[in-house]
């Protein structure tokens, strides 16, 4: 995880997101390929995790996604755990988290993280718009919910990674109109 997507003669990250800082506590999917395309674009990405890691990250599809990123532990039954979190959240551009159980262990709620870090950008990816509802969004749950699967004669799953590849585009989108945002307000 360790390796830039590109890098500079002095060894950091190039390209045109130089410079930014993310913070990524996701789980799921869509949030790894979404912050695997910033640091592709040369932001510096931390995957922030428990000691042990994310079992999910152990997935062979994970090693490609969480290339070119750093990784951070944080152990949150550490009394420290809440400290490290807000320095490491404190100097980032944006943090990206897709089951908000982490920062809540740490009592640190949405509108926490709102007001502790005006200028940052919370990236949630959630299946119902809920910034605090642990559950990361699943691309089967989320098929069905749309009416993709059912019987024979019913329409079927189109493809596993149809969700996670639109929600990581959508959280893309989202997260470089709020730069531009950011920027153009002066708040950069």
């Amino acid at each position: 995880m360790d390796t830039p997507g590109g890098a500079a003669p002095d060894g950091s990250p190039s390209g045109p997101l130089r410079g930014l800082s993310v913070v990524d506590a996701s789980v799921g999917p869509a949030a790894a390929v979404a912050t695997m395309v910033l640091a592709d674009y040369g932001a510096a990405v931390t995957r922030l995790e428990p000691p042990g890691g994310v079992a999910r990250h152990r997935q062979p599809a994970y090693q490609a996604w969480d290339r070119g990123k750093q990784l951070a532990i944080v152990d949150p039954t550490r009394r420290d755990a809440p400290e490290r979190f807000a320095a490491l959240v404190g100097a980032a551009d944006v943090y990206v988290d897709d089951d908000p159980s982490w920062r809540l262990a740490l009592g640190f709620d949405a509108d926490t993280v709102r007001r502790r870090f005006p200028e940052l950008i919370h990236l949630v990816i959630s299946a119902d718009g809920d910034p605090d509802r642990p559950g990361p969004l699943d691309d089967t749950l989320t098929v069905a919910r749309l009416g993709g699967l059912g019987p024979p004669t019913a329409p079927t799953h189109p493809g596993w990674l149809i969700p996670t590849y639109a929600t990581a585009s959508l959280a893309l989108l989202g997260t470089l109109a709020a730069l531009v945002g950011r920027h153009r307000s002066g708040r950069f």
